[in-house]
């Protein structure tokens, strides 16, 4: 009879452990991120690079796909880092393919947070923009300023 309750138990218990693990993976949240990093020379010499995050905003005229430009995303702001030892844990980087397109991301509590995405690539101005966590997966476009020449 011991030996039955004991077979019992360890149907019951291999069906809970994999109920408990897969419990835990559904509490784990996603940061990802998709896009596309285009150039831009534009007219104002002080204009700063810029990303629009999940937005349908159009734009500007005469932007071009840039390749290789490389694509950091952290689940903090940048006056947090110094609070994150583990370098690199949590950040998710990449690079932009021929088209300019991106996509990257990290497991991340589930949670709304600020995040922060820094984009950069030769002959541009660097991009670090803030934006605010709120979905598993945001939509982005980057438009990095040409330097002028001087």
């Amino acid at each position: 009879m011991s030996s039955v309750r004991g077979r019992r138990c360890t149907h019951v218990v291999l069906p809970l452990s994999l109920l408990a693990a897969l419990t835990g993976l559904a509490c784990d949240g996603f940061l990802g991120v998709e896009g596309t990093v285009y150039g831009w020379v534009a007219q104002n010499p002080k204009a700063a690079s810029f990303a629009l995050v999940d937005s349908d905003r159009p734009l500007p005229a005469g932007v071009v796909p840039i390749q290789g430009a490389s694509v950091v995303v952290e689940p903090w702001r940048p006056d947090e880092r110094h609070m994150h030892s583990e370098h690199g844990r949590g950040v998710a980087r990449t690079n932009s393919d021929d088209l300019g397109r991106f996509e990257t991301g990290k497991v991340v509590p589930p949670s709304q947070f600020d995040a922060t995405i820094t984009v950069q690539a030769p002959g541009f101005r660097t991009l670090e923009q803030v934006f605010l966590h709120d979905r598993l997966r945001h939509r982005v476009v980057i438009v990095l300023i040409r330097e002028r020449q001087s």
